[in-house]
């Protein structure tokens, strides 16, 4: 088994930029493309990749002054946020973690040919959300007396649950996905984004458009540029939301000018990148709606599960990730209780306000609200969810705490937030 996970871990310790073009070459090969053809659509992708991670890495850089100042300011809060890194480093010390990718593709594939589900999930570094909501059933059962083999395997087959439950949801918001990027062939697969971003901006955007005088505000990008002229082009005003980071957080002006022209190259480089990753994807995924019409019938369409990451191409969701940068840090001040300071997620809003600008189909001001809500929504699961993160975190072995309490910004899926229930009520945590 150790060998095994050593195998599993060396794989995805690749990184998602070369795995992608490995994984892509060999399913056009499956799905009859000729070598070289499958080679340079796998090496398409995985440039488009790895260019949307260069540009979001310049943001992130970009946005240093900024979220510098803000963790500053949250030097009273108790609660550290350890990042994703620490939750998928104490997901893959469980003693199943080894077999959950391989059974989890093999079953993606007897439930592609039993016509179950449609997607196709090749977003297999992310398969640590599952484990991770996993190992966390495997720790409180052991807490309440069950024995590791029996854990474990419990642990297991929740985590090919969680498989079956992923593709099944990805299935649902393929044809919304699809239609609001225009990524054809496509769908996203990632755990926490379908599962718990999903819904609640679902809730959101029903609250937001029950609102008299708000519900029936359009206010979109375009509605922008067109208010605003000249000055709404997406180049200019995304320069000056820049400006206006920098301003309200006292930067020199040399920092102004910096990150205005940061944030303007990463919203008009962004949604590039993502061309350049669907120039390669398309051409596979037609291939292989053409192999499923001619194996399982006409009636079999096939979707290509991928990165959240391929939505944060989209102007509204990345303008709406800049906004939200203070919103977030004024609502940790005012939500009661709080003692989560969330500057370790600044650097992924892009990947939740994309969800939530599908789902409000573009329009700026309702996106920005609804991202407000599951802020909040965020940020209470998180200190709810304190005890647990601690616990777990801690007795992985992967992370030293130091007595301090601990939670990983993506620890607030719902399937968590059950365990964190289910954990209190028999004492667990």
């Amino acid at each position: 088994m150790d060998t095994l996970l050593m195998v599993v871990q060396k794989i995805l310790g690749v990184g998602a930029t070369a795995l992608l073009p490995i994984m892509i070459t060999l399913l056009g090969l499956y799905f009859r493309m000729p070598f070289f053809r499958a080679l340079k659509n796998g090496l398409l992708i995985g440039i488009g990749f790895l260019g949307l991670n260069l540009v979001l890495g310049l943001l992130r850089a970009t946005l240093v002054p900024i979220t510098e100042y803000y963790k500053a300011s949250g030097s009273g809060f108790h609660i550290l946020d350890l990042g994703w890194q620490a939750l998928a480093a104490s997901a893959w010390a469980s003693p199943f973690a080894a077999v959950v990718v391989p059974a989890g593709l093999v079953l993606n594939f007897a439930l592609i040919r039993g016509k179950v589900t449609k997607t196709l999930n090749v977003d297999i570094w992310n398969y640590w959300h599952f484990l991770m909501s996993a190992s966390i059933a495997y720790y409180l059962l052991t807490l309440a007396g069950l024995g590791t083999a029996a854990a474990g395997t419990l642990g297991f087959l929740l985590a090919m649950v969680l498989v079956i439950v992923d593709l099944k949801l990805a299935d649902k918001i393929a044809p919304r996905w699809q239609k609001y990027f225009g990524l054809e062939g496509t769908t996203c697969s990632t755990f926490l984004h379908i599962s718990t971003i999903w819904p609640v901006a679902w809730l959101g955007t029903k609250i937001v458009r029950a609102i008299p005088g708000i519900k029936d505000a359009d206010v979109s990008l375009s509605w922008v540029n067109k208010r605003l002229g000249a000055f709404g082009d997406t180049a200019i005003l995304s320069f000056f939301i820049g400006m206006l980071l920098a301003a309200i957080t006292f930067q020199s002006f040399d920092v102004w000018l910096k990150t205005g022209v940061g944030v303007s190259a990463a919203i008009i480089l962004l949604p590039r990148m993502v061309a350049l990753l669907m120039e390669g994807l398309t051409p596979v995924s037609r291939a292989a709606k053409a192999k499923m019409h001619e194996s399982l019938g006409e009636d079999q369409d096939i979707h290509v599960g991928m990165d959240c990451a391929l939505g944060t191409g989209d102007p509204t969701a990345i303008t709406a990730a800049l906004i939200m940068i203070p919103i977030t840090i004024g609502l940790a001040f005012i939500i009661p209780g709080n003692q989560f300071f969330p500057i370790g997620m600044m650097g992924s809003l892009a990947y939740m306000t994309a969800i939530c600008s599908m789902e409000t189909e573009g329009n700026l001001l309702h996106t920005i609200l609804v991202c407000s809500l599951y802020m909040i929504f965020t940020m209470v699961s998180l200190n709810f969810l304190a005890d647990l993160g601690t616990a777990f975190i801690g007795t992985s072995g992967t992370v030293d705490l130091k007595g301090a309490k601990a939670v990983g910004s993506s620890l607030h899926n719902i399937p968590d937030i059950i365990f964190g229930i289910l954990g209190k009520i028999f004492g667990l945590i």
